[in-house]
């Protein structure tokens, strides 16, 4: 995959109509390879397929030569880890969240990005305290490996039939049923994520003032938040939701 591909599929993406949550970035993983081909690894629902074929497009105009994008998905970070950490994958592109690049970092499976030619100017228009939260938290060479493009944050959907106002006092602690509403057992559901689950205990454990300075202290909590979480109703249909929200892009 050439250099131009993957400099005009970057900004393509970019603006290309997206959604998902807490800071994301698109990395540069793999750019060893002759054939007109670029290979994407990223979120689902993240891109509207229809763009696939509008970059192909856009690539054939702005260079006069064909490309095919060749793009699958994942739905969590950590399926994403084991897929590019396994080695047998030929990745140009991938879209994890924050702490995750600096995974892939560490185990030198990124290449850093060349900001020295103009040709991402673009990131001027990235909100400044985006890139200096990246700077603040894994340091200062952490943003030349990423393009961030979204950043949100997490929180809990609920059923106003079904969630009561003592329910919505219990604060995090609803998750856990803190209130023991009866309409919430068996039907709490989570998204399937090691980091948002972790985040919504010590979110908990910080109101409740029993965060301990070690992270095993909240072990027993988590555990059955996660059995609690993934069990399904009767009727299939969950009265609360913890999920990633969007609200910036």
């Amino acid at each position: 995959m050439n250099k131009k591909a993957i400099k005009i599929l970057i900004v393509s993406v970019i603006i290309a109509v997206i959604v998902g949550g807490t800071i994301a970035g698109i990395v540069v993983v793999n750019l060893d390879r002759k054939k007109e081909k670029l290979v994407v690894y990223n979120w689902a629902d993240y891109i509207d397929p229809a763009n696939i074929t509008l970059f192909e497009e856009y690539y054939k105009q702005k260079t006069g030569k064909e490309i095919e994008v060749v793009y699958s998905t994942f739905d969590t970070n950590e399926t994403m880890m084991t897929e590019v950490t396994k080695g047998d994958s030929q990745i140009d592109l991938v879209c994890p969240s924050e702490y995750s690049i600096q995974k892939l970092k560490e185990k030198n499976l990124l290449q850093p990005l060349d900001m020295s030619d103009g040709d991402y100017e673009f990131i001027s228009n990235v909100y400044p305290a985006i890139r200096d939260r990246v700077e603040s938290i894994f340091g200062a060479e952490m943003n030349g490996y990423f393009v961030p493009y979204m950043w949100g944050t997490l929180g809990i959907m609920y059923n106003v039939e079904k969630v009561r106002k003592e329910d919505l006092e219990a604060g995090w602690g609803i998750l856990w049923n803190k209130a023991n509403n009866p309409e919430l057992e068996g039907k709490i559901l989570v998204k399937d994520s090691v980091r948002d689950v972790y985040a919504a205990t010590v979110c908990y454990l910080k109101e409740e003032g029993k965060l301990d300075e070690t992270p095993y202290a909240i072990m027993p909590f988590i555990s059955p938040f996660v059995m609690r979480s993934t069990a399904l109703s009767p009727s299939g249909k969950p009265s609360l939701l913890h999920a990633t929200a969007p609200p910036f892009i």
